[in-house]
């Protein structure tokens, strides 16, 4: 989930953040990091699926952008302090819904094409820019979220890392899940393009119904 679900964890939660209670600010924050981690566990799950014989150094380079992303986002929106976040709030769900598009398309094609072919698609190449394309689209609608953290009696300095480390330790993870069941899929890469491909486009779908709600 994303910010419409952490919205709801702080609104719920929001009488002992108005008395600025460090306990409450700080299950606050945990459950921030979970929520905000949501998307990009889900998608790292995809990345681990659709990449093969991932190495430890890349799969820690893919859960390290998703930590990074989801830890500079709420960070920038706090010092911008609303200002320019409430003009391009309504636009950051499109952002991200374009740009898991044109990843989870191209990826959903060449896995259609290869069942349809019977034949194995090209073993897709580990690629950093897709990375962090993927990083920005999970993690800007987090840019809002920070805008709310500027009632919280935790410094923003130490919330972005702890949701940066809450975020890559699920990513790692997801990723490593998303190998295993890769591998269960093994010979068969072209229905693995086509599941990971159709989660992308459905995660990007989601950030704009979220929108609506």
């Amino acid at each position: 989930m994303g910010f419409l679900f952490t919205k709801e964890i702080v609104l719920a939660i929001s009488p002992g953040l108005c008395y600025n209670n460090p306990m409450n600010d700080w299950i606050a924050l945990i459950l921030l990091g979970a929520g905000l981690s949501a998307d990009a566990f889900a998608v790292s799950i995809c990345d681990g699926i659709s990449y093969k014989n991932l190495s430890v150094p890349r799969m820690t380079f893919i859960a390290g952008v998703f930590g990074a992303m989801q830890g500079i986002m709420p960070l920038l929106g706090y010092l911008l302090g609303g200002l320019f976040i409430r003009y391009i709030e309504n636009a950051l769900p499109w952002i991200s819904f374009a740009l898991l598009l044109v990843i989870g398309g191209k990826t959903l094609y060449e896995g259609i094409k290869a069942v349809l072919k019977k034949e194995e698609p090209t073993e897709k190449l580990f690629s950093p820019s897709a990375i962090l394309i993927q990083g920005v689209a999970t993690s800007i609608d987090a840019l809002a979220v920070g805008v709310s953290m500027l009632s919280f009696s935790i410094s923003i300095w130490i919330s972005a890392p702890v949701i940066a480390a809450i975020t890559f330790s699920l990513s790692l993870l997801a990723v490593f899940l998303g190998t295993k069941f890769g591998s269960l899929l093994k010979g068969k890469s072209g229905i693995a393009d086509i599941i990971g491909g159709t989660v992308l486009i459905a995660l990007g779908i989601s950030f704009v119904l979220r929108s609506y709600v």
